[in-house]
């Protein structure tokens, strides 16, 4: 994918946080932040020499760790926190709610 192709979601979310109010507004920043840090560039993270072990690890099942991975969900703040212990990224970071 060409850089403009990748930064066009990215852009579009900026977008909507300027014509945005109340919730629609904090909707676009979920988005956005979401957009800047992908579940899959936080699961990499995670030590572990397969999907299972690597699931194990945080405590989920490996279809959880596959739906995080293919941007389906996001995970709970519980799971989150978890994460966050392993990873050294924040849970809010994670759960797509702060820059």
């Amino acid at each position: 994918m060409e850089n403009g192709q990748a930064r066009a979601p990215l852009e579009l979310a900026e977008a909507l946080i300027l014509v945005t109010r109340g919730s629609d507004k904090e909707l676009a920043i979920e988005l956005r932040n979401r957009l800047l840090l992908p579940m899959d560039q936080i699961l990499a993270k995670v030590k572990g020499e397969s999907v299972k072990a690597k699931a194990a690890r945080i405590g989920v099942s490996r279809q959880t760790f596959y739906g995080w991975k293919n941007n389906e969900n996001r995970p709970t703040p519980k799971q989150a926190r978890k994460l966050a212990m392993v990873t050294r990224i924040s849970a809010e970071k994670i759960m797509g709610r702060r820059r």
